[in-house]
């Protein structure tokens, strides 16, 4: 937590080169990142068949207990 706060707020700047996590967004930055966001998320679904699917079960899972649970 404490890393986070200081790279958002800029603080001990030194621990930004020894723990790099992150993209400083901007303006000239903040569509390409999207799209490589976007292809990323293609490109692991594409090749995690398996993952998705079990994603897919539990969000179906989840979403019948939660209609269960608003009858009462």
């Amino acid at each position: 937590g404490d890393l986070m706060l200081d790279r958002i707020f800029g603080l001990n700047a030194n621990n930004a080169n020894e723990y790099p996590f992150g993209v400083h967004l901007t303006n000239t930055n903040l569509a390409s990142h999207e799209a490589q966001q976007s292809q990323d998320h293609y490109d692991y679904q594409a090749t995690h068949p398996d993952d998705i699917r079990i994603i897919q079960k539990l969000i179906k899972q989840a979403n019948h207990e939660k209609k269960t649970i608003s009858r009462f």
